[in-house]
């Protein structure tokens, strides 16, 4: 029953990420279109539920991607109908088998299992939103943190004092790619004599992984980094080939969003912990198996 109940509680979830990944970068939106000396129009702050032309809103049931497509209606601009359909149903999905595979757990079970669906939320909404504007908000690191920091006081799968040193390791690690970035930049100007205008990491990176030691705690962070330097690698190598095969060419040193292979390094060390410490032994040189 309560599998059922965390289904339907993840569905639910998805359409509320859905609206946030949404409304969060259109509100960043027009705060920075308000406060430009530049900006000729006054912008309009945007409602949380789009409304009709009238200003009435649309029916609640429509507000969800998967009943619009079910209902053929499409009340949003830009529609991005298969994200919604996507999130809405994996996160559903996700719900059910985090709850499945640990209520009975001894470590995660019990009163866990609602903050690591809450991080699971979390990161997609940092995911979505990083994919579709390149940028990371940092309420939706805040956020997560705090409510971090109060499952280390009440019902810790750590100490406060192993997550603050993840968190603080992460900082340090990312902040130093962070700072390579810029001196790499500055290198390739050197040699190239063009400006290279985009770091290899964004400071929302950086933000992101400081956010995944407090998830994790310092044991669990080594995997989670391993994870995102191999899905990253993996992922610049997809972004390389599908822009060869979309426009004929490939311009050196575009921007690539690291913020969604963050995420995939903390959701598997955090959901999947096992998988994870296996593939790092793996790479050590050790076999898990043996």
């Amino acid at each position: 029953m309560l599998v059922l109940i965390n289904t339907l509680i993840g569905y639910l979830v998805g359409v509320l990420i859905n609206l946030l990944a949404d409304y969060l970068p259109a509100r960043r939106h027009y705060f920075i279109a308000k406060s430009s000396p530049f900006s000729t129009v006054k912008p309009t702050l945007p409602n949380f539920l789009p409304r009709r032309e009238d200003g009435s809103l649309h029916p609640l049931p429509l507000y969800s991607g998967v009943i619009a497509a079910l209902r053929q209606t499409n009340i949003f601009d830009p529609p991005r109908r298969t994200r919604r359909i996507v999130i809405e149903v994996g996160l559903a999905l996700g719900y059910g088998l985090v709850t499945l595979a640990y209520m009975d757990n001894e470590f995660f079970g019990g009163w866990h299992i609602p903050f690591m669906l809450f991080y699971g939320a979390a990161l997609t909404l940092i995911t979505v939103i990083d994919m579709e504007h390149r940028f990371v908000m940092i309420e939706t690191i805040l956020i997560p943190a705090v409510v971090a920091f109060i499952e280390m006081w009440v019902y810790p799968r750590f100490s406060i004092t192993a997550g603050l040193q993840a968190g603080w390791y992460a900082f340090w690690i990312m902040f130093g790619l962070w700072l390579f970035g810029f001196v790499f930049g500055f290198a390739m100007r050197m040699v190239t004599g063009k400006r290279i205008s985009r770091t290899i990491l964004g400071f929302g990176d950086v933000e992101i992984a400081t956010l995944g030691g407090l998830l994790l705690g310092w044991q669990a962070l080594g995997p989670a980094l391993l994870i995102m330097v191999f899905t990253g690698g993996i992922g610049a190598l997809v972004f390389i080939a599908n822009r060869f095969r979309r426009r004929g060419r490939y311009r050196a040193f575009s921007a690539i969003p690291y913020g969604p292979f963050i995420c995939l390094g903390i959701a598997v060390s955090l959901f999947i912990p096992s998988a994870a410490a296996n593939l790092l032994l793996f790479v050590l040189g050790y076999n898990p198996f043996a």
